[in-house]
């Protein structure tokens, strides 16, 4: 049997701290239902690697002048 402090992980660059908000007018029942569909207000994006997705380099930035939107709209 492990105790919760061996259990525990310190933060890793880019790891966001909990607890997250719970979508406003919800509470825990309602992720369970799967009622709640998106995130909090505020909460802060993180990237999904176990899905395949990539940090953003910090020169690829959002906006039709940027070289990733470039790269996407086929210029």
């Amino acid at each position: 049997i492990y105790t919760k402090e061996q259990l525990l992980a310190g933060l890793e660059e880019g790891m966001v701290d909990t607890p997250h908000a719970i979508y406003p007018g919800t509470d825990e029942q309602d992720y369970y239902r799967g009622l709640v569909t998106e995130a909090a207000p505020g909460t802060e994006r993180q990237v999904a690697v176990s899905k395949g997705e990539r940090p953003q380099d910090a020169e690829s930035t959002a906006g039709d002048d940027e070289p990733a939107a470039q790269e996407v709209i086929g210029r």
